[in-house]
């Protein structure tokens, strides 16, 4: 039976404990050979819509050992206009029974502050070619050359490689919230996720410990405009308003500041992947909510995939 796309679908693991940044290790030991048709499909939707752009090469998961003493993902490389066309040849399809996946290496570490607040932000069309009006955690980003080439001098060696596990999670903090690496205490991995809503990429996710108050990071300026600050305590009350477009009976829930989430045409919605992160996350920094949580998005209209530990081949999610 044809899987459609989109659709509100999401796969979660979830790791037994939180794991350290060196458990956690990326390796280039598969070889990627993309079929012809996603090759001339993505190349030429990359020359009509994205002349004059580099294609960055990025790392792309092929497998995933989950255990108790750590995550290896196994990996091959590839370029970006490939994991860009497989996107768009799944919303042009409409399905993703048959789709190659491209699945990337991407990390979404979530900063949590010293008064317990985590930051959302939209997505626009300037920073991303899909998603465009959901919101997610703002320190995503895509393992890439290009990102490796841009480091300034005075973060010179914080990333090794591409597929380096360490290094790329602490520089998307440090370049989108203006942190220094004295700011981060720790950095924890708790799992991945894949969705169907949006992004279609295996996003391996986590949370890192700061040692500053949320009103700091707003203070500074960097990308403050764009930043929703919650408390991560008021979790399940952000999920019971997905969906919602802000009028009456349908609120959406304002930020400590006040600022209310702006919704795109299916009304406030959240990356499908960057769910998995934040449930991932309630399990190991909370007492209770985790099981609440996948309640509240299943009673709007999601359906959840929990992954077991042990050998997992990522293209079994389709």
């Amino acid at each position: 039976m044809p899987k459609e796309f989109p659709r509100k679908e999401f796969y979660a693991h979830t790791t037994e404990r939180p794991l350290n940044c060196w458990e956690v290790v990326a390796l280039k030991d598969r070889e990627i050979e993309h079929s012809q048709k996603l090759k001339e499909y993505s190349e030429g939707r990359w020359e009509t819509e994205n002349k004059g752009w580099t294609s960055s090469p990025i790392p792309t998961t092929i497998d995933v050992e989950s255990t108790d003493n750590g995550m290896m993902l196994h990996c091959g490389f590839t370029e970006y206009k490939y994991f860009l066309g497989m996107v768009k040849m799944a919303i042009e399809n409409k399905n993703t029974s048959s789709l190659e996946f491209v699945h990337g290496l991407s990390t979404e570490i979530m900063p949590l502050t010293l008064d317990g607040m985590f930051f959302l932000n939209r997505r626009s069309a300037g920073a991303t070619q899909h998603g465009v009006g959901f919101y997610d955690v703002p320190t995503a980003g895509q393992n890439a050359q290009m990102w490796i080439d841009k480091i300034p001098e005075e973060h010179n060696g914080l990333v090794r490689s591409m597929l380096d596990m360490t290094g790329f999670p602490r520089w998307n903090l440090v370049r989108y919230l203006g942190l220094r690496l004295d700011e981060i205490t720790e950095v924890k991995y708790t799992g991945f996720s894949k969705g169907f809503e949006v992004s279609l990429d295996s996003q391996f996710n986590g949370y890192a410990l700061l040692n500053l108050e949320s009103e700091e990071i707003l203070r500074r300026g960097k990308n403050a405009e764009n930043l929703l600050a919650y408390r991560f305590d008021d979790l399940n009350e952000i999920f019971a308003c997905i969906g919602n477009d802000g009028k009456e009976g349908r609120k959406i829930k304002e930020d400590i500041h006040g600022k209310v989430p702006e919704p795109n045409e299916r009304g406030f919605v959240i990356v499908d992947d960057c769910y998995g992160t934040l449930l991932s996350n309630r399990r190991h920094l909370s007492a209770n909510g985790y099981s609440e949580g996948i309640d509240v998005l299943r009673n709007r209209g999601y359906v959840i995939k929990e992954i077991p530990s042990g050998n997992i081949h990522l293209d079994d999610f389709v």
